[in-house]
C-alpha cells in the first residue's frame, strides 16, 4: 500500500496570556459536569485504570504513568478525534500528512510509520489492523467519541501484556456500557471547510440488558493546500484544490446481559490526499478509501469472590483502497488495493485466591486468513504490478503476578511468549516495584520488552512504477528495551504531581528509505536509537473544574542509523483547563507548544471550546476552535528526504446542536 504517504521556540504571547488567564480563573458555576464534581477528589486524581495491566487498578498502582481523559474532558475540549485527545498528553507529539495522523512517543516519530508502534484498543481488544498494523487515531477511527466513557494512555513497553505493536505504549478506549433507560440523541454540526455532521444515538431497554446503538455522517469539503514547489509546474499557481475532502460513515452497536457483551463496529471513510509526493498534483482522482470492520463477543463467569474467567471470540476486517494519478507517461490512474480478514480467541483467568496476590494468566490465539495485496493500473487498464495473498497467524499464552510485599511495597511481575508466522517465539518480560511510603508519594521503577513484526506491506509491497517501492522479505522484526523511573506526590486530594524518567533502547527498527537513483523506497532494519527523556506534570482538581500542566524533554543520547529521521521534539510544553460557567456552561482551553521536529520548525497553539444547554431551543450547544490564532504550522513530512514538511490546517471552527430524543 503506498498511502505514500525556525529553529527557535516561539511562543504567540496572546496564546500564554490565554492560557495563564485561564488557570487563574475560579471555578464560577455550582451545576456545570455534575457527575465530575459529584466525585471525590481523590477519584478524580486517582482514577481505575485496565489498560496497564489485564484488571482494574487506581493509576498509582499501575506499573506505569498512565493519563486518563475523561468523558467530561472529552466533551468539555470538543475532542471529535482520538489524535486531538492525545495531542495534550505528555510525551506525545501528534503529526498529520493531511489523510492519516499519526503519534510520535518519547523520542520516536518516523516517516513511512503508520502508527505500528503504539497498540490500539478498545476496551482492552486490538484494533491495529491485520494487514498494515495501522493504529487509526485521526477521522479514520472507527468510533465516534461519544460512544467513549474514557481514554487511557499507558506509556511504556506494553508486549508482556498485549503482545506485538506494544513498543513506547498502549491507547485503550473504554466505551460507555449500554443504558436501560431508553434515552436518545439526534446531533447536527457545521465547520469551518464545509464540514456537516450528523449523529444519532440510541439506549433501548432489553430484557436482562441493555442495547446500545449509534450512527453518524461526516461530509467535509477540506482546504486548499499550497505548495511552493508547484509555483510554476504547467499551469499551476502552486494551489491544490479540491483535493482534501472527506466522506465518512460509522455505525456501532452494544449489547450488555450480565456479564455477557457483544459489540459490533463499522466505520468507512474516503478521504482526498492534497499533498502526497509522487503524484500528479491536484487532481481529485487521488484519494485513499479505508473501511474497518470488527464484531466482538465476549463473557465474564465470576466462579467465586476471588476467581474470574474471561473469554472472547471475534472477528475483523480492514479493507483499502488508494487511487493515485501517475505521470508514466503519459498520465495513468493507479490503485492499490488491500484487503484483511482475521478471527481469533482469548481467554484468560483472574484470582486474588493467593493471600497477598493478584494472578491473571491467558491464552491468546489469531488467525489472518487473509493478508492480500494488490495495485494495478485503471485508466488505462492495462499493467498489474502486484498481486500477493498470505495468511498468518499469531499465538500466545502469558502470566502476570501483582504481589504485595508489604503495607508499603508491590511488586509487579509479568511474561509473555508470542509465536508469530515468520519470526522465532519472543519472550517479553515486563518487572514493576512499587513503593508507597505514605498517603503522599508513590515511586515506581519499572523495566520491559516489547517487539513487532514487519508486517506484510513492510516485507512484500514490490510496486515497479515511478516512485515505486521494492519488497524485503528478510526483514526482522523491531525491539525494544525500556527503563523508567516514576515519583507521584500528592499532598491533597486536590493535587498531584508526577514526573518520570525514561531510557528506551530501540534495535532493527524498520525504517522507510528512499533511493534517488532507482526512484524506489524500501523498508530496512536500519534503525538503533538510545532515546531518553524526562517529563513532568502537574494536575489540580475543584469541583467540577479540572487543571493540567506537563513538560516532556527528550534527547536521544547516541545517533544510531536513521536517528536523524526522527521527527519527534525535544522539548514539549502543554496547558489545559476546564471551567464550569454560570447557567450549566462549561469552558475548555489548552495550550500546547513544541520545538522543532526535524525539518518542521517548532511552534505553539492554543484551543477554545465551549458547551452548555441553550434552552431557548431546547438543545445543548457545543463551540470550539481548533489553533484558535491561526497560527501557520507545519509538521513533519511523510517522507524526510522528499517532503521534509507538510502545512498542515489553520483555525477550524465548529458548531454542534443536540438533543434529546424521548425516554
Amino acid at each position: 500500500m503506498m498511502k505514500r504517504t525556525h529553529k527557535t521556540l516561539r511562543i504567540p504571547i496572546g496564546a500564554c496570556l490565554l492560557s495563564l488567564l485561564c488557570a487563574s480563573l475560579p471555578a464560577l458555576g455550582n451545576e456545570a459536569s455534575a457527575e465530575l464534581a459529584e466525585l471525590p477528589l481523590d477519584a478524580l486524581l486517582d482514577m481505575p485504570v485496565t489498560g496497564a495491566s489485564r484488571f482494574v487498578q487506581r493509576r498509582s498502582q499501575a506499573a506505569s504513568a498512565v493519563t486518563v481523559i475523561t468523558r467530561e474532558e472529552i466533551r468539555a475540549f470538543g475532542y471529535r478525534t482520538l489524535s486531538e485527545a492525545l495531542g495534550g498528553v505528555r510525551g506525545v507529539t501528534v503529526a498529520t500528512d493531511r489523510t492519516y495522523d499519526y503519534l510520535g512517543v518519547r523520542g520516536f516519530l518516523a516517516s513511512g510509520d503508520f502508527n505500528t508502534r503504539v497498540l490500539l484498543l478498545i476496551d482492552g481488544n486490538r484494533i491495529n489492523d491485520g494487514l498494515y498494523d495501522q493504529a487509526f487515531i485521526g477521522g479514520e477511527f472507527p468510533l465516534d467519541l461519544e460512544a467513549v466513557e474514557r481514554i487511557e494512555f499507558v506509556p511504556g513497553q506494553g508486549s508482556a501484556v498485549y503482545g506485538a505493536n506494544a513498543l513506547f505504549g498502549v491507547i485503550n478506549v473504554i466505551t460507555r456500557e449500554s443504558s436501560r433507560d431508553g434515552s436518545g440523541r439526534a446531533s447536527v454540526a457545521l465547520g469551518s471547510a464545509g464540514e456537516r455532521t450528523l449523529k444519532a444515538a440510541l439506549n433501548a431497554p432489553l430484557p436482562g440488558g441493555g442495547l446500545q446503538l449509534m450512527a453518524s455522517r461526516r461530509v467535509s469539503a477540506g482546504e486548499p493546500y499550497f505548495d511552493a514547489a508547484q509555483v510554476g509546474v504547467g499551469a499551476g499557481d502552486g494551489w491544490s484544490r479540491g483535493t482534501d475532502g472527506e466522506q465518512r460513515s460509522a455505525a456501532y452497536l452494544r449489547w450488555d446481559r450480565g456479564g455477557l457483551a457483544l459489540s459490533v463496529l463499522h466505520a468507512e471513510r474516503l478521504k482526498g490526499t492534497p499533498a502526497t509526493v509522487g503524484l500528479i498534483y491536484g487532481d481529485p482522482r487521488n484519494s485513499y478509501r479505508d473501511s474497518y470492520s470488527q464484531v466482538n463477543l465476549e463473557n465474564v463467569w465470576t466462579l467465586d469472590a476471588a476467581t474470574a474467567v474471561i473469554a472472547r471470540a471475534y472477528l475483523g476486517q480492514y479493507h483499502f483502497v488508494g487511487n493515485y494519478l501517475l505521470d508514466y507517461p503519459p498520465p495513468t490512474l493507479n490503485r492499490d488495493v488491500g484487503d484483511g480478514h482475521w478471527r481469533g480467541l482469548e481467554a484468560r483467568i483472574t484470582s486474588t485466591r493467593a493471600d497477598g496476590h493478584r494472578l491473571v494468566a491467558g491464552v491468546d490465539a489469531q488467525v489472518m486468513n487473509r493478508l492480500a495485496q494488490g495495485n494495478f493500473d485503471v485508466d488505462p487498464a492495462g499493467t498489474v504490478y502486484l498481486d500477493d495473498a498470505r495468511r498468518a497467524r499469531r499465538t500466545a499464552i502469558y502470566l502476570e503476578d501483582q504481589m504485595t510485599l508489604s503495607p508499603t511495597w508491590s511488586l509487579h511481575l509479568g511474561a509473555r511468549a508470542d509465536q508469530v508466522s515468520g519470526m522465532a517465539t519472543q519472550l517479553n518480560p515486563r518487572l514493576g516495584l512499587i513503593h508507597q511510603p505514605g498517603a503522599s508519594w508513590t515511586f515506581k521503577a519499572i523495566h520491559g520488552r516489547a517487539f513487532r513484526p514487519p508486517n506484510v506491506y513492510e516485507a512484500h509491497y514490490a510496486v515497479d512504477t515511478p516512485a515505486g517501492y521494492v519488497g524485503n522479505p528478510a526483514l526482522d522484526g523491531e525491539r525494544v528495551r525500556g527503563d523508567e523511573l516514576i515519583a507521584e506526590w500528592r499532598p491533597q486530594a486536590a493535587w498531584r504531581l508526577s514526573g518520570s524518567y525514561y531510557r528506551n533502547q530501540t534495535r532493527r527498527m524498520l525504517l522507510l528509505g528512499y533511493d534517488a537513483a532507482a526512484d524506489r523506497y524500501r523498508f530496512d532494519n536500519a534503525g538503533t536509537q538510545d532515546l531518553r527523556g524526562a517529563e513532568i506534570e502537574l494536575e489540580h482538581a475543584r469541583g467540577a473544574a479540572r487543571y493540567r500542566l506537563n513538560y516532556s524533554l527528550s534527547r536521544p543520547s547516541r545517533a544510531g542509523a536513521g536517528a536523524a529521521e526522527l521527527g519527534y521534539p525535544q522539548h514539549m510544553l502543554k496547558g489545559s483547563a476546564m471551567l464550569p460557567l454560570p447557567h450549566d456552561w462549561v469552558v475548555g482551553l489548552e495550550f500546547q507548544a513544541q520545538s522543532r521536529r526535524g525539518a518542521a520548525p517548532g511552534a505553539a497553539q492554543a484551543h477554545l471550546a465551549l458547551h452548555g444547554h441553550w434552552s431557548a431551543i431546547g438543545a445543548d450547544l457545543a463551540l470550539g476552535a481548533r489553533n484558535l490564532f491561526d497560527r501557520q504550522l507545519f509538521d513533519p513530512g511523510a517522507d524526510a528526504l522528499r517532503q521534509p514538511v507538510i502545512a498542515v490546517p489553520g483555525r477550524r471552527w465548529r458548531v454542534e446542536a443536540s438533543w434529546p430524543l424521548g425516554r
